[in-house]
Formats: structure tokens, C-alpha cells, sequence
């Protein structure tokens, strides 16, 4: 049981961690997705060399891609709280889902406008999303878990080059969610269901961050 300042303690925790996420979340802004906005007669080759073990390690390089999948596994293992374990493994079902579709629909040639920008505010909604927790609906959060896997998918099926990189992408991208959801279970084991909410502001800011840097750059 936490005593009377256990929650000035965690308050203190949460703002040296988004200060400190705010600071490493600059530097590696403008690497989250290598190959956006480059001009049309421009060849985009930053994968070129790209195998499945490339797909699997991309996840923990790119900023935005990284964030928005531990924000997905611990919103997950949110909805599966008061004994909605389905809901959690639906929930991560669906992100990765539609990760999948939008990374095959990118290498279809259909490519999502605005990409950069998108896959920024993508993770300033998941953060809102945990900082306010879910709502009672859980349909609400998979419908966002969704967009936000679709957007992360085809930016990276527009880019990558080939099935076995996705591959590579979508299982990195699996133990993300799964790292996420550990992550979610840790803060209520040892604080308190509430401190998700801070792991909420703290994605929500390293999206700002990573908005801030795309208007900036």
C-alpha cells in the first residue's frame, strides 16, 4: 500500500520523465521515418539494404513508431482492467492488424496524406487517450488503436521494400505492444491504476516534440 506521499512522489517521477523523454525525443525527430517528403523525382532508398532483421529492429529506432507502440500495449492492458482481458488481446489484435493492412495497401501505392504530420499527432492521441483514460466504450480506443496502426503501417509500406521487411516490422512492432503492456501492468502493480495517466502525459509530450519538430525543421 502506498502511503500519504506516495502520490506527490509520483507526481515528482512523472515530470522528470517527461522532461527527460522531451530531451531524448528531439535529437531522434526528424529519423523517426527516414524517406518521408522527399521530392517525387527523388528515388527513396533508405531501405534499399532492408532485410526482416532491419523490419524487426526498426520499431526501436524510430521515435514515433516506438512511443506509439508502448502507448498502444499499455492502453491494451488498460481495457484489460476490471476483468476485460479480452478486450486488452482484441485491442492489440487490432493494432497490429491494421498495421498489417495499411503496410500492404502502401505497397499498393496507396498512400495516406500528410504523413508526417499524421504519424505525429498519432501519438499525441494515444498519449490523450491513456493521460485520460479510456473511455467506457472500448470501441472508442479500438477505433484510435486502429487509425494510428494503419497510419504507422502504410507510411512504412510506402517506404519499405519488400513483404520480408514488413514481416520484420510487424514483429518487432508485436514485442513493442507486448514491452508496452508490460510496462502498463508494472505501474499498477507497484503504484497505482492512476499512473497510467502519467505515462499518458509523457507520450502525449513526445508527440508534441515530435510536432514541434516537424513545424521547426
Amino acid at each position: 500500500m502506498m502511503n500519504a506521499s506516495a502520490p506527490a512522489l509520483l507526481r515528482a517521477l512523472a515530470l522528470i520523465a517527461l522532461l527527460l523523454l522531451s530531451l531524448l525525443s528531439a535529437p531522434f525527430a526528424a529519423q523517426a521515418h527516414p524517406g518521408h517528403d522527399h521530392p517525387l523525382d527523388e528515388p527513396v532508398d533508405e531501405f534499399a539494404a532492408a532485410n526482416f532483421a532491419h523490419g524487426v529492429t526498426h520499431p526501436f529506432t524510430g521515435m514515433d513508431h516506438l512511443v506509439a507502440a508502448l502507448a498502444a500495449g499499455c492502453l491494451a492492458f488498460s481495457l484489460s482492467l476490471a476483468g476485460r482481458t479480452a478486450a486488452g488481446l482484441i485491442a492489440a489484435g487490432t493494432f497490429l492488424a491494421a498495421l498489417s493492412l495499411g503496410y500492404f495497401l502502401g505497397r499498393a501505392g496507396v498512400a495516406m496524406p500528410l504523413r508526417e504530420a499524421g504519424l505525429a499527432l498519432s501519438v499525441v492521441a494515444l498519449g490523450a487517450m491513456l493521460l485520460y483514460q479510456h473511455p467506457a466504450d472500448p470501441r472508442v480506443a479500438l477505433g484510435l488503436m486502429a487509425g494510428v496502426a494503419f497510419w504507422h503501417g502504410n507510411a512504412h509500406g510506402v517506404e519499405g521494400p519488400g513483404l520480408v521487411f514488413g514481416a520484420g516490422l510487424l514483429a518487432g512492432t508485436a514485442l513493442v505492444v507486448a514491452l508496452g503492456a508490460g510496462a502498463g501492468w508494472m505501474i499498477t502493480r507497484w503504484t497505482a491504476p492512476v499512473a497510467i495517466r502519467f505515462a499518458g502525459a509523457t507520450v502525449a509530450v513526445a508527440g508534441l516534440v515530435l510536432c514541434g519538430a516537424l513545424i521547426l525543421g
